[in-house]
């Protein structure tokens, strides 16, 4: 049954676009390690932001947003991608990049709903030392990798993961107290949080030699996660995206999770 539903996975090109008309605002991250946040129409949102040079081939571009957003769409009721509701794509106008006045870019974001919880991603837990229990560490490993199971069946590859875009809804805030009343509080609520989302799909695309991989324009610490043979330095030309980097596959997304799951074990970035 789980199989015949990924097949539904595989959009058809005859879609009415996904991208959003309706009002983003971005509201930033907490810290390097957050989800970006934001707002669409008053609704509170987890945006994966794919920042590009003002000169790329937008053509090109969307139409691969638009890709990942129907895959998105499509998987909504397979509950073990562990995916959230997405609400589609927005196209930010250029801008001034805050690092070099001499670089205008714009963003393409994927809008996710999180109906209002907070967030916390599973760096920030480690960073911040917010420990789950041993039991919810295997029940977290085991949803990351029965996630990456039904999307590489629909032959599809993440080329995002790390702890960063592990996510987490929470009903509150956890204590970053030392009182010891707000410590048992907190480890009573990490033992039945609920299994984390999966986001971070902006470099996503289909396994498929058609599909151009893309150069990752990221910094230093997202190539922790990545094997060897797929880092880069960020690129920012206009052709950036459509590099001769060694082609991404089904192995690297694994070698990536291994990553995520040695943080996991260790208990530590």
């Amino acid at each position: 049954t789980s199989l015949s539903l990924i097949d539904d996975i595989r959009v058809s090109a005859v879609h009415n676009s996904s991208r959003l008309n309706g009002s983003l605002e971005y509201l930033g991250r907490r810290r390097e390690t957050s989800p970006y946040l934001g707002r669409y129409n008053g609704i509170s949102v987890v945006v994966d932001r794919k920042k590009v040079s003002i000169m790329t081939n937008h053509t090109l571009l969307r139409a691969r947003v638009e890709k990942v957003t129907r895959l998105l769409n499509a998987s909504q009721n397979i509950k073990e991608l562990r995916i959230p509701p997405c609400l589609g794509w927005a196209y930010t106008q250029r801008r001034v990049d805050e690092c070099s006045q001499s670089f205008e870019y714009c963003a393409y974001d994927i809008v996710y709903s999180f109906g209002g919880m907070h967030v916390i991603s599973l760096q920030d837990m480690l960073q911040e030392r917010i420990k789950l229990p041993l039991h919810k560490r295997f029940d977290v490993a085991k949803s990351l990798a029965r996630s990456i199971l039904y999307l590489h069946t629909a032959e599809w590859l993440h080329k995002g993961i790390r702890s960063s875009n592990v996510v987490f809804f929470t009903d509150r805030l956890l204590n970053e107290s030392d009182d010891r009343a707000s410590k048992q509080s907190d480890r009573e609520f990490l033992a039945k949080i609920d299994l984390p989302y999966l986001v971070g799909f902006e470099y996503s695309r289909i396994n498929s030699h058609d599909e151009k991989t893309e150069h990752m324009t990221d910094g230093f610490d997202n190539n922790l996660y990545r094997h060897p043979d797929v880092q880069g330095e960020p690129e920012t030309g206009p052709d950036s995206y459509l590099g001769d980097s060694p082609r991404f596959s089904k192995n690297h997304d694994i070698y990536s999770l291994g990553v995520v799951l040695l943080e996991l074990g260790l208990y530590k970035r």
